[in-house]
């Protein structure tokens, strides 16, 4: 695929999800828009991850295998680097992309002209499911009262973000440090509302499978994990009060 032809990069971090990924890249290549390049960064799986993406090689598809274990963060960057699109976005190897998840976002991102975009997404928890609608972010307000209180039907949906590629240059990469673990794709959420212009989609662009061993889930649940996620809504709510002020 010639670079510019690609308008949306695709970045899916793999760790030992190779019972999943198969599912997460069909979801992909069964959207409605052309010029999408898929870029899958394995890191260091030991499971059957490699068996199971070559089969899955083509000409949309950019495979890169981390000679061993680098966390979630510096693998996403890597994939950020790599790719090529104009806009770029994440989907995770155990999840999956509706219908029509990259056009609805990239045709706001563009008729906007927005640094990014967020929207809703698809929560399903066993044999349940709801969506949880994307925060009103134009209003600080909102955020403010958001990570104060937070809302279990309403969010800042990280997962759910569509970056135009030159955020990376204005306000930089994911924090790869243990600072915010595992909170860091949060914190570069909240970095893009506070300093860039940011469009909302209000539909389910995301499908986000709730289960025991998600990474996200185990490294979460713990005093630290959410002593940092304090400290981070700490940390933010004092940058959009400012910003208020000056606003």
């Amino acid at each position: 695929m010639m670079t510019n032809m690609i308008k949306i990069s695709v970045i899916i971090p793999a760790y030992n999800y190779g019972h999943k990924i198969e599912a997460a890249v069909a979801s992909v290549r069964s959207q409605n828009i052309d010029g999408v390049e898929i870029v899958i960064v394995n890191d260091g799986s030991t499971d059957n991850t490699d068996l199971v993406v070559k089969p899955l090689f083509g000409d949309d598809l950019v495979y890169i295998n981390n000679p061993r274990n680098l966390g979630v963060n510096k693998t996403m960057n890597i994939g950020f680097k790599a790719s090529k699109g104009d806009y770029v976005c994440v989907l995770a190897a155990d999840d999956v992309f509706p219908e029509s998840s990259l056009s609805s976002r990239y045709d706001l991102a563009v008729k906007g002209d927005y640094d990014a975009v967020h929207a809703g997404e698809t929560v399903i928890q066993n044999d349940y499911q709801y969506y949880v609608q994307p925060l009103d972010t134009s209003s600080i307000m909102n955020i403010l009262e958001f990570l104060e209180k937070g809302s279990d039907r309403v969010g800042i949906n990280n997962a759910t973000f569509m970056y135009n590629r030159r955020i990376f240059r204005d306000i930089g990469y994911r924090d790869e440090t243990d600072t915010y673990f595992p909170h860091n794709d949060y914190e570069f959420a909240l970095r893009t509302l506070l300093y860039c212009k940011v469009g909302i989609v209000d539909l389910p662009v995301y499908v986000y499978e709730m289960h025991s061993n998600s990474h996200s889930d185990i490294h979460a649940r713990n005093y630290l994990a959410e002593a940092r996620n304090a400290a981070l809504k700490n940390k933010y709510t004092e940058l959009f009060k400012a910003k208020l002020k000056t606003s």
